[in-house]
């Protein structure tokens, strides 16, 4: 079985999710999903929503509407109790606008989990070490001003997503103006200023949602509520997205979330070799057929048979032993009497092989009977 994760809300309102684990598998290439199992929030916790979600070797990381990111493990999941895993980090609060007694935490707009957490509010990009403060200090990867300098002051950020090296951020921005777009930014981490170093997508999403997820074979997919389209990763500024899905049904359908992740296919399964008859020698080098059956015929993607489903080796390799035995052939008999009384005529002979050869001994020649000329007298008479 292999597992996937999705948020549902709960009895309690609309501001409280779990998250729910699902495992499923394909039987004859089709979807089997188990009964799901509630991971998260512990019982009794405070209400939240679940802003972003993401698996990572195993465990989950949740970023919530509360401003933490926290860290439910493999183990912690698989014990059957509803957890609120280890908080690893929490956003920065501010006071209410109208009422400063009350404070609100920053919203959490993206995570990516790399060899690092990272993690955007509207306006900030950051990241920090997987064990939580005790690893190591956050570092701002794209500030405030920084953002606003690039994108524009009327701006805030969507969401993120890292490439596999941990060398790029891509950053996927709305634009609350006259537009109403968005628009994707690469950050090149580790080189210079990322914002003086940043690559924007020449290519205008008009959404004002956009999710990012990296695929394999360096592949990002940006996907809208409507739409789903890729571009490769790293991109250059003229690059244009390749478009590869839209919902028909545009009048009650949103896409809510978008995640790109590989599902391994059955692979085609074969036999052991077995000899098919016998050497084709006893002696000196043979060759011995081998035949192979397919136990299991691929499936979703899955590896094909190999073409080679037969082949031969060498058999018997031992010399052949060195006492051969010569053919011997008895004499020629006649077979009756010559064909004319006086004079030339023909007479049948034959013979018989007194040895055949063994262990390559000279063979037998070709032929057990001939016609040979004969002469029994001369004729009498007169010239």
């Amino acid at each position: 079985f292999r597992s996937f994760f999705a948020t549902s809300d709960t009895s309690m309102g609309v501001n409280s999710e779990e998250i729910v684990h699902y495992k499923y598998s394909f039987i004859e290439d089709q979807l089997v999903l188990s009964s799901p199992t509630t991971v998260w929030p512990a019982s009794g916790s405070t209400p939240r929503t679940v802003a972003r979600l993401k698996g990572f070797r195993g465990d989950l990381y949740v970023a919530d509407s509360l401003g933490h990111i926290a860290r439910v493990s493999q183990a912690a999941m698989a014990s059957g109790t509803k957890t609120d895993g280890v908080q690893l980090y929490e956003t920065k609060s501010h006071f209410d606008d109208k009422d400063p007694r009350i404070t609100h935490p920053e919203r959490i707009t993206g995570l990516a989990i790399r060899d690092a957490v990272y993690w955007s509010t509207q306006t900030e990009v950051l990241s920090a070490p997987l064990d939580g403060v005790a690893g190591g200090a956050q570092q701002t990867l794209l500030k405030k001003t920084e953002l606003f300098a690039l994108a524009g002051d009327n701006t805030e950020i969507v969401d993120i997503e890292v490439d596999y090296r941990g060398s790029a951020v891509y950053v996927a921005v709305h634009n609350a103006g006259a537009t109403q777009a968005c628009h994707v930014y690469m950050l090149n981490i580790g080189v210079g200023s990322p914002a003086q170093n940043a690559v924007k997508l020449s290519w205008t999403f008009a959404e004002d949602v956009l999710f990012l997820s990296m695929g394999t074979n360096s592949t990002l997919f940006l996907s809208s509520p409507l739409t789903i389209y890729t571009a490769p990763e790293p991109f250059t500024k003229s690059v244009v997205p390749k478009h590869v899905y839209s919902l028909t049904n545009i009048q009650d359908q949103r896409m809510i979330g978008a995640a790109a992740f590989f599902i391994r296919g059955v692979d085609c399964v074969l036999g052991g070799w077995q000899k098919e008859g016998p050497c084709s020698k006893s002696c000196g080098h043979g060759q011995q057929k081998l035949v192979r059956q397919v136990l299991t015929q691929p499936s979703g993607g899955g590896k094909p048979c190999d073409d080679g489903m037969a082949r031969h080796e060498s058999c018997n390799d031992q010399p052949c032993p060195s006492d051969s035995i010569d053919c011997i052939m008895g004499q020629w008999i006649d077979a009756g009497p010559c064909s004319a009384s006086c004079g030339y005529g023909k007479i049948s002979q034959h013979r018989k092989i007194l040895r055949h050869p063994t262990n390559g001994g000279i063979t037998c020649p070709e032929g057990l009977s001939q016609i040979v000329d004969c002469r029994i007298a001369a004729c009498g008479g007169q010239d």
